[in-house]
C-alpha cells in the first residue's frame, strides 16, 4: 500500500489499470469542511502522463479546460457519499485518490471498482460494496467494460454503479443520446455485469 493510507488497492479492467488510495476518516484539513452530522467525503482524480497508448500534446487551453477529472471525482465522490455510513463519523473526512495508471476505456468504472477496494482495505463501513461497468451495444451485440476500440465504435453506451446483493442503482450515465430500447437493453444487462 502507499505509505500512510488507511486503505488501498490496485483494479485492472482488460489492460486498464487504476490505483486507489483512502485515508481517514480523520480530523478535516479545514474546520469550515466538517459537518455536525456526517464525514465529509473528498475525492482526486488524476491520470498518469504515460496512461494513454495515444500521446496527446497537451495545449494551454485543453490543460485548462479539461473538465474530466473533475467530472470523474465528482461522480466518485457523489456515488461513495451515497453508499458510506458517514454518519458514524461525524466531523472527520475521508479522502479517497485516485490515479490513472493505464487507460484503455472504462477507466470510471475501473476507478470506482479500485475505490471500493481501498474503502474495504479502509475498514470503512458500507451500505453494501459497489461494482460498475460499462454495458455498450457494438453492431447490436452486448458487451459488458468495453475496451478504446470497443467506444470508438459509437454504439449506445452507459455506465452503471451497482449494490450487487439488492441489484439497486447507485449511479448511472449515458454519455450520448440513445434510443429507449437500447438503454433497456443495457440496463436488463447490468446486473449481469455488475456481479
Amino acid at each position: 500500500g502507499v505509505s500512510g493510507a488507511d486503505g488501498s488497492a490496485v483494479f485492472h479492467l482488460g489492460n486498464t489499470q487504476v490505483f486507489a488510495a483512502v485515508f481517514g476518516p480523520r480530523e478535516c484539513d479545514r474546520r469550515s469542511d466538517a459537518q455536525p452530522d456526517m464525514a465529509t467525503v473528498r475525492c482526486e482524480f488524476a491520470t498518469a502522463a504515460f496512461s494513454q497508448s495515444e500521446r496527446k500534446r497537451p495545449t494551454s487551453s485543453t490543460r485548462h479546460n479539461d473538465r474530466r477529472p473533475r467530472e470523474f471525482a465528482r461522480v466518485i465522490r457523489e456515488t461513495f457519499e451515497s453508499v458510506l455510513l458517514l454518519h458514524l463519523f461525524p466531523r472527520s473526512q475521508i479522502d479517497i485518490f485516485i490515479e490513472v495508471l493505464q487507460d484503455d476505456g472504462s477507466v470510471r468504472c475501473a476507478a470506482i471498482n479500485a475505490a471500493t477496494l481501498a474503502l474495504v482495505s479502509a475498514g470503512l463501513p458500507m451500505k453494501g460494496m459497489v461494482a460498475a461497468s460499462t454495458i455498450g451495444l457494438v453492431d447490436d451485440h452486448v458487451l459488458m467494460d468495453l475496451n478504446s476500440q470497443e467506444r470508438s465504435t459509437n454504439g449506445a453506451e452507459i455506465e452503471v454503479v451497482m449494490l450487487p446483493r439488492t441489484g439497486k442503482i447507485v449511479t448511472l450515465i449515458a454519455g450520448k443520446k440513445m434510443e429507449l430500447k437500447d438503454l433497456n437493453t443495457c440496463l436488463q444487462n447490468a446486473g449481469k455485469a455488475c456481479k
